[in-house]
């Protein structure tokens, strides 16, 4: 029987999240899709003052974000395709010396999503990812889908290969097995969704109709009420940040308020997006909940 047998609407298994490490409160997974040029080459070739979008990311925000992740001692996640590693190996490799607990983990090969691709293609494309991470001394097993736009395809690829979770998926508030095996969690799902996403805000559309927020407070509160919720409830709350976002002058104060809240309120772990699935799978295993 395949390993997501039995994935449709809803193929997700609950897992047990608490107690948090530390006896925390609350769990807070960051992470920064490092995407660099390459989600304008998902279809054409970019222009020059898209590609200046990714370079202020490289050159600016990234740090900029890394500086208040750093200030709060948190752990986090940083996804990137393959080949803006192979690019940018500089950059990664800085992070990777300066931070103290940051993981790299694989955004797909490019940013072309998984969904327009043949089963045979999308295996080939991942393949070559793991490769191309392999070569450059990385062996990621944490993976987000391109536009957050995965398939079952990509479900088995990712088991197959012996990774640890995904954070693609929108099925539930908390960590959940994907897993239909009889087993505790072989692959975990760290949840995301569209309202804790920067992107959904702070995006510009030169030529469509996507323009960001005028009022960024209202994603402050937004953010901040979520995250108070997820606190009341003992869960787990997420942000998917881009640098080229966020880490702009006009927005990193939405993010370095809301983290300095958490800092005040006490009894929040930090987690990498490896760290929360990991411990999700150690409480399934020793409770013995299996999926």
């Amino acid at each position: 029987m395949s390993a997501l047998a039995g994935w449709g609407a809803d193929g997700g298994v609950p897992l047990p999240t608490r107690p948090w490490p530390d006896g925390a409160a609350i769990a807070v997974a960051l992470s920064l899709d490092l995407d660099y040029e390459t989600p304008w080459e998902a279809d054409r070739t970019p222009t020059l003052l898209e590609t200046s979008r990714s370079d202020y990311g490289a050159r600016v925000g990234m740090w900029r974000l890394v500086e208040l992740f750093e200030a709060v001692g948190a752990g986090w996640t940083a996804f990137i395709p393959a080949i803006a590693l192979q690019r940018h190996e500089g950059d990664v490799r800085r992070l990777v010396d300066e931070c103290a607990n940051v993981e790299i983990a694989s955004h797909g090969l490019d940013h072309v999503p998984p969904t327009k691709l043949t089963p045979g293609d999308e295996r080939r494309r991942f393949e070559e990812a793991q490769v191309l991470f392999a070569s450059l001394g990385y062996a990621p097993v944490g993976y987000r889908a391109p536009s957050f736009d995965p398939t079952p395809t990509t479900l088995s690829l990712l088991e197959e290969f012996g990774y640890v979770y995904d954070s693609s998926l929108m099925g539930a508030d908390e960590p959940y097995s994907l897993s239909s095996e009889g087993r505790a969690a072989a692959l975990v799902e760290v949840p995301v969704e569209w309202t804790h996403d920067d992107a959904t805000y702070f995006s510009m559309e030169r030529w469509g109709s996507i323009r960001p927020v005028g009022d960024h407070d209202s994603v402050r509160h937004l953010w901040l009420a979520s995250y108070r919720r997820a606190r009341e409830e003992g869960g787990l709350f997420q942000l998917t940040l881009h640098p080229d976002l966020v880490g702009r002058r006009s927005c990193i104060d939405v993010l370095k308020r809301l983290l300095d809240q958490m800092v005040s309120d006490g009894g929040v772990w930090f987690g990498r997006h490896v760290d929360v699935a990991q411990h999700c799978q150690r409480l399934a295993e020793e409770k013995r909940e299996w999926t």
